[in-house]
C-alpha cells in the first residue's frame, strides 16, 4: 500500500445555506397623462354670424350659461311669423269643424228670400212682356229684354239656395281634411324654428373652464365649427397603457401611487376605475384608467404622471451568493 497523503486526511469545511422561495421586490413604474374627468368641445350646430360672445378664455362657467349667439335675431323673427301662421291654421281648423255660425246662415237666408221675391217679380214681368208680345204691343228688343231679366232672377234664385244649403250642413269632409294638414304642417314649421333659436344660442354643457376661445364677434362660421372646450376640474383620471406582463397585477390591486413632474416631492394615490378587456392591436398594451384618490389645485389637465405598479408576484428562487466550497 501506497503512503497517504497527510493533507487528504484532512476534513472540508462545507458552508450551507438554505434555498429561499421569496416574492419579487421594487416596483414597477409606467408614464401616463393626467386628465380631467369631464371635459367638453363646445361646438356650432348651425351656419352664421356670431352676434355675441359672452366669455373670455380662461373663464369659470357654469352649466347653461349662455356662451354666444348665432342668427339669433332672424331665427327669433322666424320663431314669430311661424307662430303667425300656426294661429290662422288653428281658425281655418276651427271655422271648418264648427261651420258656419248662425248669423251666416240667417243671412242667407234672407238672400234666397230676396232672390225668390225677386224671381217672381221677373216672372210677372215676363208674363205681361210676353202677352203684349204676341198681340204685337211690345216690340222685340223688349220682349228680350224681359227673358234676361228672368233668367238672371231665376239664376240668382238658385245660387241663394245653394249657399243657404252649404251654410246649413258645413264644410265638407275634404275641407276639414284639408284644413287639419294645413295646422300641422304649421306645427312643423314652428317646431323647426323653435329648433333653430335653441341652436343659435350655444350654452356651457357643463361646469368648468374655458381652455380657449376659437372665434369673434361678427365672424361667420359653418356647422361644426368648435367655440370652446370647457374643463372641469373637479375630478381627475390617469390614462395609461400597461403590457400584457404586468396587466395582472390589477387582479390583486386596485390602489396606486403616483408622481407628477410638475409636482415634486409629491406623492398621490389613485384607484382603478377601467381596464380594457382588449390589448392595441399595435403596441400589444393594455389601455387602463385610474381615478385620482386626493386632487391637488395645482393638477392640471394634460400633466404627466409616473404611476408606480407593484410586480406581479411571480415565486422565484434566491440562491446564496457565496461561493459553495
Amino acid at each position: 500500500d501506497g503512503e497517504v497523503n497527510p493533507q487528504e486526511k484532512e476534513a472540508r469545511v462545507v458552508s450551507v445555506m438554505p434555498v429561499e422561495a421569496l416574492p419579487p421586490t421594487g416596483s414597477v413604474e409606467y408614464v401616463g397623462t393626467l386628465a380631467a374627468c369631464n371635459k367638453v368641445k363646445v361646438s356650432s350646430e348651425i351656419s352664421g354670424t356670431i352676434e355675441s360672445l359672452c366669455f373670455e378664455k380662461g373663464d369659470s362657467v357654469h352649466e347653461g350659461q349662455l356662451l354666444a349667439e348665432i342668427n339669433t335675431t332672424q331665427i327669433r323673427l322666424e320663431v314669430k311669423q311661424a307662430q303667425a301662421v300656426l294661429a290662422a291654421a288653428k281658425s281655418l281648423l276651427k271655422k271648418a269643424e264648427k261651420g258656419s255660425r248662425p248669423e251666416e246662415i240667417l243671412i242667407a237666408r234672407a238672400g234666397l228670400k230676396e232672390a225668390e221675391a225677386s224671381s217672381l217679380e221677373a216672372e210677372n214681368e215676363f208674363s205681361r212682356i210676353n202677352e203684349l208680345h204676341r198681340k204685337g204691343a211690345v216690340s222685340s228688343s223688349e220682349y228680350d229684354s224681359a227673358k234676361r231679366m228672368l233668367d238672371t232672377a231665376l239664376a240668382r234664385r238658385q245660387s241663394a239656395k245653394q249657399q243657404l244649403e252649404i251654410a246649413e250642413q258645413g264644410p265638407r269632409i275634404e275641407d276639414r281634411d284639408a284644413a287639419q294638414a294645413n295646422l300641422e304642417e304649421a306645427e312643423a314649421v314652428l317646431a323647426l324654428a323653435r329648433d333653430r333659436l335653441k341652436k343659435s344660442m350655444i350654452l356651457a354643457p357643463c361646469s368648468g373652464a374655458a381652455a380657449f376661445r376659437e372665434v369673434e364677434k361678427g365672424e361667420v362660421i359653418s356647422f361644426g365649427t368648435v367655440i370652446t372646450q370647457i374643463i372641469n376640474t373637479d375630478c381627475f383620471k390617469i390614462r395609461v397603457s400597461v403590457s400584457e406582463r404586468d396587466i395582472y397585477v390589477f387582479e390583486k390591486h386596485s390602489r396606486f401611487d403616483f408622481k407628477i413632474d410638475a409636482i415634486p416631492n409629491e406623492e398621490f394615490f389613485c384607484s382603478l376605475s377601467f381596464r380594457s378587456p382588449a390589448a392595441d392591436p399595435v403596441t400589444r398594451s393594455f389601455p387602463v384608467e385610474l381615478t385620482v384618490d386626493d386632487k391637488n389645485p395645482w393638477m392640471s389637465d394634460g400633466m404627466t404622471v409616473r404611476v408606480m405598479l407593484p410586480p406581479v408576484s411571480y415565486t422565484h428562487l434566491t440562491l446564496p451568493t457565496k461561493r459553495i466550497v
